[in-house]
């Protein structure tokens, strides 16, 4: 049975909009031994040309529990996964950098003439 609003809600109409490409939204690799791995990849809908990122009703889940046989076999992810090695070190030397003391401001008094 319906209840009739004191203030009835008008919710207007929304534009139509168009997204092609992918946002990556979560990246996870789980590589528990040398020869075991995971990577879960969820991707959101993306439209570069206004920087608007879609809604998670359009999440797409990109997974395999073969990690290390899909680096293997899929020349991309082998250089992708050695470019996030790669990046670890410079990555953790940025963030030290980040969160290093800054020097306090001095500042020089102008002798009088």
């Amino acid at each position: 049975m319906a209840i009739p609003a004191q203030n009835p809600t008008n919710i207007p109409a929304v534009q139509e909009k168009s997204f092609f490409d992918l946002w990556l939204y979560n990246i996870n690799i789980h590589a528990p031994a040398v020869n075991s791995g995971r990577i879960y990849i969820e991707a959101l809908p993306y439209n570069p040309d206004i920087q608007e990122i879609g809604p998670s009703s359009g999440l797409e889940v990109i997974s395999t529990d073969s990690l290390f046989q899909a680096a293997y076999d899929v020349p991309e992810v082998g250089i992708a996964y050695q470019a996030i090695i790669n990046a670890i070190v410079p990555l953790r030397e940025w963030i030290a950098m980040q969160n290093a003391p800054k020097a306090p401001l001095v500042i020089e008094e102008i002798p009088e003439f």
